[in-house]
């Protein structure tokens, strides 16, 4: 019927259409909107990966067992590598043995309740050095609460870390030397002390006796090495020091240099 005559017709009228052509309409419909949410859906990951790129601070996305899946530019630059060098990988080879179960312990731990979690942790720079990181780790997990894989965020926090402990450490040795301890007593609590924060094998204390300055308090040398490298100043055959041009004394050991 021509929508012409249509228009001139006062009674009721019903048009009907095939099933096919009103099913074709539907599917269409329905293709164009998947089409459009798909689209949307790209354009929104593009700009949160546009965003997380841009982001200063390092991200990363990995699997339960630490297999990296993504790393942003930042966290390529801090390590020194390429996103090829990179995923793939585990994170646990940028970090310490030592930290290993602690730092998996922390990750695993998160819960569909609990989703993320921070926690600091030393790992190996670039230069191969120990610097310490704060990491803020968030769980994702499906719809029966299983866990997919992890994202976090982390920095740099060495500064702080050294700031901390110096502090620390200072703190210490006001405490040791205000202590009415004998000389030997106090040079030991200092040498232990400077022990554990340096994490050194062995130190010693040299104080000055006329012209030299000799081991007065060691810990962790061989009692022969302590022995062997007593004198800091070099002695001639008449057992008298030797000094240079300008009259100082000539320096035999240089021990931590």
């Amino acid at each position: 019927i021509a929508f012409g005559v249509l228009s001139k017709i006062s009674l009721p009228v019903m048009l009907i259409f095939p099933l096919g052509t009103v099913l074709l309409g539907k599917l269409m419909i329905n293709r164009r909107d998947r089409i459009k949410a798909e689209q949307t859906v790209q354009e929104s990951e593009e700009r949160y990966r546009g965003i997380v790129e841009d982001t200063p601070g390092m991200i990363c996305r990995f699997l339960p067992d630490g297999e990296i899946t993504y790393v942003n530019k930042a966290y390529c630059e801090y390590f020194h590598k390429t996103p090829e060098d990179l995923v793939g990988k585990t994170f646990l080879s940028l970090i310490p043995e030592s930290e290993h179960k602690s730092v998996m312990d922390n990750i695993l731990a998160l819960t569909i309740d609990v989703p993320n979690q921070s926690h600091e942790h030393r790992v190996i720079g670039p230069d191969g050095k120990i610097k310490w990181h704060r990491w803020t780790n968030r769980g994702l997990f499906d719809q029966q609460g299983k866990i997919i894989s992890f994202q976090s965020a982390g920095q740099d926090i060495t500064n702080r870390k050294l700031y901390e402990s110096e502090r620390e450490i200072t703190l210490k040795l006001f405490q040791a030397l205000h202590k009415e301890d004998d000389i030997h007593t106090l040079l030991q609590d200092v040498l232990t002390l400077m022990q554990n924060w340096s994490s050194c094998e062995a130190v010693g204390i040299r104080l000055r006796e006329d012209e030299d300055y000799p081991y007065y308090e060691s810990k962790g040398f061989p009692q022969d090495f302590v022995e062997a490298e007593r004198r800091l100043c070099a002695l001639n055959e008449k057992g008298e020091i030797i000094r240079d041009d300008a009259g100082n004394p000539v320096l035999e050991c240089m021990c931590g240099n």
